[in-house]
């Protein structure tokens, strides 16, 4: 008997919950969003409309405590929000494998090669979603990343 590694390729898909593909009378929002579940089966969409789906991992213990060091210091100084924030776009950063449905986003050419690889920094500013959508997306990566393999089974 000895540790476990836990898994770190399981990976899921997320929409963002401002998506406008969603149809908004179709859906139950609350329910969506609720604890960070993001259950796709919550969601109706415009006929016709395909909303952009975010394949996602989950973060390694290393970037986790790297974006938590990142926060307590952001904190120490005073400016909390603007930790989450950061922590947020870190998430998103290393967390997104893949974005479906997005005009002008090519995975070979947006993410730098590593072990994880992760979104180029540079692509973020010029990235065609709104700061929100981004955030959104990595606040549910973050979430998702500090539930235990079993939890993340159950999602």
């Amino acid at each position: 008997m000895g540790f476990s590694r836990p898994s770190l390729l399981t990976e899921y898909s997320l929409i963002s919950a401002q998506d406008p593909a969603i149809d908004r009378e179709a859906s139950d929002l609350d329910a969506y969003e609720r604890d960070y579940g993001y259950d796709p089966s919550h969601l109706g969409f415009v006929e016709g409309e395909t909303p952009t789906v975010f394949r996602c991992r989950p973060l390694s213990h290393r970037t986790m405590a790297r974006i938590y060091d990142r926060m307590v210091r952001a904190g120490k100084g005073g400016d909390v929000e603007i930790a989450v924030s950061e922590a947020a776009l870190m998430a998103f950063r290393h967390g997104v494998a893949d974005i479906e449905n997005l005009p002008g986003f090519e995975a070979r050419k947006h993410v730098q090669p590593g072990p994880p690889p992760v979104i180029r920094e540079n692509w973020l500013d010029e990235a065609p979603l709104p700061l929100d959508v981004i955030i959104e997306i990595g606040s549910v990566i973050l979430a998702r990343s500090r539930l235990t393999e079993t939890q993340r089974k159950n999602w």
